[in-house]
Parts: structure tokens; sequence; C-alpha cells
């Protein structure tokens, strides 16, 4: 619920947060109808997400300064 919130909050297109959050989405209905879930390959895409989305946020904030000056 928490990640779902700072992705409301983020400052990034709109498109890139439904992406996001339908990306986490498949992530929790993978792990609550999967027993394959815990793979290593499953793991490192999942936390893989996680460093995307924040590099995304900071170049959108970029963006956004240099837009206002």
């Amino acid at each position: 619920h928490m990640v779902f919130r700072a992705l409301e909050r983020a400052l990034i297109p709109i498109l890139l947060k439904a992406s996001f959050c339908a990306s986490l989405g498949a992530a929790i209905i993978i792990a609550l109808g999967c027993y394959s879930f815990w793979q290593s390959w499953w793991i490192f895409l999942f936390c893989l997400m996680a460093p995307i989305i924040r590099a995304f946020s900071i170049t959108a904030r970029k963006q956004e300064i240099t837009q206002k000056n």
C-alpha cells in the first residue's frame, strides 16, 4: 500500500505511474498464485523495478526544475 502511495506522490508522468502500478500489481498477483515466485530470477526482476522507478522520478524532477527556470 505504501509503495502505491509513494508512486501517487511521485513527480513523474501519469503514464509511468500507471505502468509501474501495473508492474507491481502483476508482481503481487504472481506472488499470491504462483509457488515459483521465489525463484531468483523473479526476485531479481522485482528488485530491479525499484531503482528504475527511482531513476525515472529523479529524471522527471530534473526536467521539471529546468522547465521552471
